[in-house]
């Protein structure tokens, strides 16, 4: 009985729910399973239009991003209230665990198949912008240096 429950509430939710968000109107009406890498490849476009991108699991760097976007000085982010029920994909695993028989863990896959691939393409984005940033930090403060290293010749290394 609690496998027929946990069923019904999984199918009542719909599929790839971010993926359908933010693909919009190409998925409004999609059946149900039938979200596919178009559709994925359309919400990946789609993220191109935001300045800030980022996952809760890095809030840090989403932060990072607002500040370095916004050129908010020293700005505290810790005052920020925030709820969130998100179904992280360790817990997706243990309900899949949960779930021994084929059929729940298919359903249960599908249902966030593409969700996943959204999610580390939103990972990806994230860590190229920091990248980015820390890339032009370094390259602001090697800018005298002329050769791959000049390390005993140049002043800004100190050897004891």
């Amino acid at each position: 009985k609690p496998r027929e429950h946990f069923l019904q509430w999984l199918r009542s939710h719909p599929d790839n729910y971010m993926v359908r968000l933010l693909c919009g109107y190409w998925c409004a009406n999609v059946p149900r399973g039938q979200i596919e890498e178009r559709h994925l490849d359309i919400a990946k476009e789609h993220l191109q239009h935001f300045t800030v991108v980022g996952t809760i699991e890095r809030l840090d760097d989403v932060s990072e991003q607002l500040r370095n976007y916004l050129d908010w000085k020293n700005s505290d982010f810790s005052s920020l209230s925030m709820t969130v029920v998100v179904h992280s994909e360790e817990q997706v695993k243990f309900l899949a665990r949960m779930s021994a028989d084929f059929e729940t863990k298919q359903e249960l896959f599908g249902m966030h198949l593409w969700d996943e691939a959204l999610y580390r393409h939103v990972e990806s984005i994230m860590d190229i912008k920091k990248a980015k940033f820390y890339q032009e930090a370094y390259k602001d403060s090697n800018q005298e240096c002329q050769f791959n290293c000049c390390a005993f010749d140049c002043q800004r290394h100190v050897f004891g």
